[in-house]
């Protein structure tokens, strides 16, 4: 009985001293740096990035700006949702001066269109000179949902990347982490994928019992996208309980 217990408790330790090192990766990427958010949508940074701008809110010296490439006019809805961004991005700590929402007609938002990547990364790089930022956190390839603008911001960056674009005033690279698509199972396992989240990602920030709450204030500020199908994604999707990352 005793051998079992001793056990137990020595690879519960183990697992916690191999865990801590990986989840002090994402903040030790952030701290005390100036971090560009690219989305999407408008709601793209509470259904998605809550977790992670949560921890960013509570990092003091390390500020965030949203760069949303559209307004969300899909259903014709575009001046609603700027101003529900701007709700939703306060309760989720990012001030209302360091949001910044592209309105081109060229980037509409559909599932039906790839954006141009050329375009997404020219607002990118502008937004990444005014406001100097060196981390840029946006999706992965699949872009979590498998919208194609949602990809189509990640395959910018990749572009960027290859172009030599991605460095600071100083020369330095700018690092890139996108958010890990997974498969369904984990990708609805609400907060149940916070084990596995942390043993098989390098970078990954989670958020406590208050900040999901804060996440879900934050879905609510988006009125106008808050109907039945989103509802049941604030409880049951990972992404408002853990963001896991990979390095581009």
């Amino acid at each position: 009985m005793w051998l079992l217990i001793c056990t137990s408790a020595f690879c519960i330790l183990a697992v916690l001293v191999w865990l801590i090192p990986r989840s002090q990766d994402f903040h030790s990427a952030i701290e005390g740096k100036t971090v560009l958010l690219v989305t999407a949508h408008p709601d793209d940074e509470c259904m998605f990035f809550a977790p992670t701008l949560l921890s960013i809110a509570a990092t003091s010296n390390t500020k965030v700006v949203l760069l949303c490439l559209s307004i969300g006019d899909y259903y014709s809805q575009g001046i609603v949702r700027r101003l529900e961004l701007t709700k939703s991005a306060s309760v989720l700590g990012v001030h209302g001066d360091n949001v910044v929402l592209i309105d081109d007609e060229s980037l509409p938002d559909s599932p039906s269109v790839e954006w141009d990547c050329e375009l997404v990364g020219e607002y990118v790089h502008r937004t990444l000179s005014q406001h100097r930022a060196n981390v840029i956190i946006t999706f992965d390839d699949l872009g979590v949902s498998g919208h194609p603008n949602h990809i189509s911001v990640s395959r910018a960056m990749r572009a960027l990347k290859n172009k030599g674009k991605l460095q600071s005033e100083a020369g330095d690279a700018i690092q890139v982490l996108l958010l890990e698509t997974t498969n369904l199972l984990r990708k609805y396992s609400s907060c149940l994928d916070w084990f596995p989240g942390l043993c098989l990602a390098r970078y990954q920030t989670a958020c406590d019992l208050n900040g999901y709450f804060k996440g879900r204030q934050a879905m609510k500020e988006h009125r106008s996208q808050y109907i039945w199908f989103r509802q049941l994604y604030i409880i049951f999707s990972r992404y408002m309980y853990i963001n896991t990352f990979k390095e581009l």
